[in-house]
């Protein structure tokens, strides 16, 4: 999954709905995207997480089927 404008996000972690974290990629300052590998998930509502430079922000992510 590609993610842009990331340029005052500091890190990207993919989390279960219960808040188990599955995947975090660790941002280099100037990043302004990353790809999230989303191989193995299986299909469910996760939520993905952004630490930023200015707060933490949560958005909610539906992974379907193939």
């Amino acid at each position: 999954m590609q993610l842009d404008g990331l340029q005052d996000i500091l890190s990207v972690t993919l989390l279960t709905i219960s808040g188990q974290k599955i995947r975090e990629e660790i941002l280099a300052p100037s990043t302004r995207r990353t790809a999230l590998n989303l191989t193995g998930i299986e299909s469910g509502i996760y939520f993905l997480q952004f630490r930023g430079k200015t707060g933490n922000y949560s958005v909610k992510l539906i992974v379907t089927g193939p």
